[in-house]
């Protein structure tokens, strides 16, 4: 089974998107019981917090279902028990980064765009900030579609 940790700030926007996103992508194709998919944050300010409205609503419209969600803390445990961590920012990567070993995580830290011919290695735009989002949702989806891609395409699934 692959464990799949998607990261962002608080838990409440970017990163649940990915982690339902995703889970709808590994569903469409048929791989739900071959993924364990999470997201976490790198801040402990929004635990326990559901979804934020308007990325619930982005979800809404374009047909991904999800669940009540509880905002958590990425811990040491979520680190060692993943595959793939894929940090929204490139200011999340490197503070997981700084409070862990980097040569440990050197095959499993990616940006989430680290994948995706098209934006390779950008940040993920925080809707929060920004009130963008559709582009936040279109962002998340190509770079899990892409990551899945890879998955696929390596013969990654066991």
């Amino acid at each position: 089974m692959i464990k799949v940790c998607f990261v962002c700030y608080g838990n409440i926007c970017r990163s649940p998107s990915a982690e339902y996103i995703f889970k709808y992508l590994v569903n469409k194709y048929n791989l739900t019981d071959k993924f364990e998919i999470v997201s976490r944050g790198i801040s402990s300010c929004e635990t326990n917090n559901d979804i934020y409205l308007p990325s619930k609503e982005i979800l809404i419209k374009h047909n991904i279902p999800f669940k009540r969600h509880f905002a958590k803390k990425i811990t040491i445990e979520d680190i060692e028990s993943s595959n793939y961590i894929l940090c929204m920012e490139i200011s999340h990567l490197n503070n997981i980064k700084r409070i862990y070993n980097p040569s440990y995580l050197s095959q499993k830290l990616f940006l989430m765009t680290h994948f995706n011919q098209n934006d390779k290695n950008e940040d993920i735009i925080d809707p929060y900030y920004y009130d963008n989002y559709e582009l936040t949702y279109q962002q998340i989806y190509s770079s899990c579609l892409a990551f899945l891609n890879y998955i696929i395409e390596n013969n990654l699934i066991k």
